[in-house]
C-alpha cells in the first residue's frame, strides 16, 4: 500500500473506522505476497516505493485479479504528482488520489470504486 508507516496507518484507521476491512502492506513486493494468497476488491497503492512501485502492482493486479479495483495515491517525485498519476489511469489503474488527501477525499473515492465493482 504504501512505504511510509504514517501514511499507511492513517489510510488503515480511516477505512477501519468506515467500516472497511483493511490489510496492509509496506511495499509492492509484501503486496504482492497478499494478493496471491487471498482476494480482495480493492487495492490502494502507492507510486513510489522501494523495491516493486505502484505500476508493477498495478500490472499484477490488472492481469491476474481483473475484478479487483485500484486505487493508486502519489505525492510526487522527480517527474511530478500528476504525471504519474496519469500514467497510473492510462495503464489501468480505476482511480487516483493525490497526497496530501483527506479522509472524506478518501472515503469518498474508495465508495466509488467499490461502487463500481457491483
Amino acid at each position: 500500500m504504501d512505504d511510509e508507516p504514517s501514511i499507511r496507518e492513517i489510510t488503515r484507521l480511516v477505512l477501519e473506522s468506515a467500516g472497511y476491512r483493511v490489510c496492509c502492506a509496506a511495499d509492492g513486493r509484501e503486496a504482492m505476497k497478499l494478493l496471491a494468497e487471498q482476494l480482495f476488491d480493492l487495492v490502494i497503492t502507492d507510486m513510489l516505493m522501494p523495491g516493486s512501485d505502484g505500476l508493477e502492482l498495478l500490472s499484477v493486479v490488472k492481469h491476474s485479479r481483473a475484478n479487483t479495483r485500484v486505487l493508486v495515491m502519489s505525492g510526487g517525485g522527480m517527474i511530478g504528482m500528476s504525471d504519474y498519476l496519469k500514467v497510473a489511469k492510462k495503464l489501468g489503474a480505476h482511480g487516483v488520489l493525490e497526497k496530501p488527501f483527506s479522509a472524506e477525499c478518501l472515503l469518498a473515492s474508495v465508495a466509488e470504486l467499490l461502487k463500481q465493482a457491483d
